[in-house]
């Protein structure tokens, strides 16, 4: 399947709460058609709804607060509804350097075994730190935190896309 295909064939969803100045940052980043990017808002009292219009993204009030996990599973739900064959689900305060969206679908096509890509990413320290480069966000069921691994993996398993 063309890249280009592909990209039309998918759903783009950012679970957001009161995130509207993080939206603003985040989506002149993405380099997709906005028509691809829906906002799942969990009841937002902030400008998260103008901030959409003007990006010219869809915006679905949830109604409520829920969970990250909740959010994306309605975003499944409705990549589901559109007969997507992929789905990215994003956090509303990243930004992205490149055209990531594009160089995860292109390494999901180039192996029909992958399920699942990730980008890496370079933090940016709360308290003045320099940033570092995270190469695997995963959830820690032991302590219930979000982490990062900031070792990186053996060079032979490195992709680089430019």
């Amino acid at each position: 399947m063309q890249l280009d295909i592909a990209l039309g064939n998918t759903v783009f969803v950012i679970p957001s709460s009161n995130g509207g100045e993080s939206l603003a940052r985040m989506l002149p980043t993405l380099a997709i058609p906005t028509r691809l990017i829906v906002v799942l808002d969990q009841g937002s009292t902030d400008n998260t709804a103008r901030v959409c219009k003007e990006a010219g993204v869809e915006f679905v009030p949830l109604g409520q607060p829920c969970s990250y996990a909740q959010a994306c599973n309605v975003g499944a739900g409705l990549a589901r509804e559109r007969s997507a064959e992929f789905i990215y689900v994003a956090r509303n305060d990243i930004a992205f350097a490149t055209d990531v969206a594009r160089q995860l679908l292109q390494e999901m096509l180039d192996d029909p075994g992958l399920a699942i890509a990730a980008p890496s990413q370079a933090l940016i320290e709360k308290k003045g730190g320099a940033p570092r480069v995270a190469y695997r966000a995963f959830w820690s069921l032991d302590r219930l935190r979000f982490e990062y691994d900031f070792t990186p993996p053996p060079e032979s398993r490195l992709i680089f896309v430019t």
